[in-house]
């Protein structure tokens, strides 16, 4: 009888921490992180630009080879390891429109750049990013 109570005490605590952990990070509430940051629809100052090895002319064509009608914005963000680089962002995007923003990056020799396409819902942490958006994120190579 005690072994009998014992599986079922124990089956118990497994279905209660299962029913939780299932909860928390299914219906939790996640904040949607492109609403989390401040991005300028103008576009930088000269300055701004050459601190990440871009022109106007460059960030302009950048900005409309990924669809102008579409980008949110640029800011100034710290990436892995504390690095400053330039942030721009796109919303409804899809993989023709990575390929055209890559080919106009791949003719600016003076950056490093790095691109990220969500084709899905991407969480992290408690924020969320949403289906469709394209970032990408400039240094200027030393």
């Amino acid at each position: 009888m005690a072994k009998n109570s014992l599986w079922l005490g124990t089956f118990i605590m497994v279905l209660i921490f299962g029913m939780v952990g299932i909860g928390c990070s299914s219906f939790g509430n996640y904040s949607n992180h492109i609403d989390t940051i401040d991005l300028s629809s103008s576009a930088p100052n000269a300055t701004q630009l050459n601190r990440y090895g871009l022109t106007l002319s460059q960030f302009t064509d950048i900005r409309d080879a990924g669809g102008e009608s579409n980008f949110l914005g640029w800011t100034i963000a710290n990436t892995t390891g504390n690095n400053e680089a330039l942030w721009m962002l796109w919303s409804d995007r899809n993989q023709d429109n990575v390929r055209t923003v890559e080919n106009v990056l791949q003719t600016i020799p003076t950056i490093q750049f790095h691109i990220e396409y969500f084709l899905a819902r991407e969480t992290r942490r408690s924020m969320y990013i949403p289906e469709g958006h394209l970032t990408i994120f400039f240094r200027r190579l030393n």
